[in-house]
């Protein structure tokens, strides 16, 4: 789209520049596009505004450096290299049983991501496996399309206002609005069947020994629920085993906030005020590793062996739900 038309078409206009780049390069080329609309005539007060509430011409310009190093490095070498930048002093805590397994083992790593922004680069950064996969929402594997080997893409239903603001107030509400208005609609039948298709290939994956990451209870601490993604893959894995014992290790990340780095992106003395509350450090620890036939017999449903994990899983990490 040329400047002229985004100069006649308005915000409207700007929003499908935005989504053409996005479909053709992910955040490297909406980057650009966004970087080019701070300066239109008119839609550059409004790109602006959103700036002084979100600063998404900050996040872009990460996303598309770690999207090349993620090309360049790897996966686990471009995840260190945003948390030395962005969560500077982070650690990670993993008993010596805990390593072991990480290294070689077929392993299930679950715990939720409080935090899109870090949560993921710190597994990944701690567990430097080229066969690590990671169940996540499309939207990421398009968003970063180095990822994409390392995704097992699912589609999660859409997100609501209300629903933003309780987890992050309005800067959080105002940029899923702003994603949400860049991803395609997905008939119904087709979420189901690429989730189907995810659960499937996770449980594969891990037969053939490699290591799987899943949230299933999502960005939320106390989520009243797991979903039953995690189940699914357990019950398939008690039907069919792999040749190698497969183990599950959960995670559970501390400090770590995608408001952290919205801080660290912001400028100004209220931000550097602001930065003052983040100084203890991001860590992420790992629990002890169970052998997935140490469930059995497992609940017969998949949501009854996702609620057994939740139980576990608040007991390891005294995390009471409600």
């Amino acid at each position: 789209m040329s400047r002229a038309k985004r100069e006649r078409g308005g915000w409207s206009s700007f929003l499908d520049e935005l989504r053409e780049a996005y479909r053709a390069g992910g955040a490297p080329a909406v980057a650009r596009v966004w970087s080019a609309g701070r300066r239109a005539r008119r839609v550059g007060l409004m790109v602006r505004g959103i700036e002084l509430f979100y600063p998404v011409g900050g996040v872009l310009s990460i996303a598309a450096e770690l999207d090349g190093r993620i090309r360049e490095d790897g996966f686990s070498n471009a995840s260190r290299w945003v948390l030395d930048r962005w969560a500077p002093g982070w650690k990670a805590v993993i008993p010596p049983e805990t390593a072991e397994v990480l290294s070689s083992a077929p392993v299930l790593i679950y715990g939720n991501h409080p935090s899109n922004l870090i949560t993921l680069f710190l597994i990944a950064a701690t567990v430097p496996r080229p066969d690590l996969k990671v169940v996540s929402t499309a939207f990421l594997k398009r968003f970063l399309p180095s990822y994409s080997p390392y995704s097992l893409s699912v589609v999660l239903p859409a997100g609501t206002l209300a629903k933003d603001l309780r987890r992050g107030g309005l800067p959080h509400a105002l940029v899923m609005a702003l994603l949400r208005s860049l991803e395609p609609s997905i008939p119904r039948e087709e979420v189901k069947e690429t989730n189907r298709r995810a659960i499937g290939m996770a449980a594969q994956h891990l037969r053939s020994g490699g290591a799987v990451v899943i949230a299933p209870g999502g960005g939320n601490r106390r989520h009243e629920e797991w979903h039953p993604g995690i189940g699914r893959i357990l019950h398939s894995l008690s039907r069919q085993p792999g040749p190698v014992a497969e183990h599950l290790v959960p995670y559970h990340d501390d400090n770590s906030s995608d408001a952290r780095i919205r801080v660290s992106l912001a400028h100004g003395p209220l931000a550097r005020l602001r930065r003052g509350f983040y100084r203890r450090p991001v860590t992420i620890r790992y629990g002890p590793p169970t052998l997935r036939a140490e469930l059995e017999p497992l609940p017969t449903e998949a949501r009854d062996i996702a609620c057994l994990l939740q139980d576990r899983y608040e007991d390891l990490f005294r995390r009471p739900r409600g």
